[in-house]
């Protein structure tokens, strides 16, 4: 239980790797907010989880900040404070090396970090 009482957010969190961190955290103790843009992905989700009364979903987008925004403020509504994230999901505008991406795409494609700071 080395995550107990601890509070995470996972973006992308209803499949895949961000569902086997999901499940990890539970496992650990600690109470977590899946997100994803699909509604009917994230109650899938909750329904098979381990742990359902330490687990909560709330969707949105991650390349919207409003999204974003609403994550945060919903796991902090929901379990009182936020301790972990996990930036599992995110998007871009425009698919290019690093190095050449002009900056209004690169601060879109950071949109999580820079929002859950």
């Amino acid at each position: 239980m080395r995550l107990n009482d601890k509070v995470a957010v996972v973006t992308g969190g209803t499949r895949g790797i961000g569902r086997g961190i999901v499940e990890a955290f539970l496992e650990e103790g600690a109470r977590v907010v899946l997100n994803g843009r699909s509604l009917a992905k994230g109650e899938a989700a909750l329904g098979e989880v381990t742990q359902r009364e330490r687990a909560h979903f709330i969707s949105g987008d991650v390349t919207q900040e409003g999204d974003v925004r609403s994550v945060i403020d919903g796991a902090v509504e929901r379990f009182g404070r936020l301790d972990i994230v996990v930036n599992n999901a995110g998007g871009s505008l425009a698919l290019s090396p690093i190095v050449d991406l002009e900056t209004e795409d690169w601060n879109h494609t950071i949109l999580w970090n820079l929002s859950a700071t």
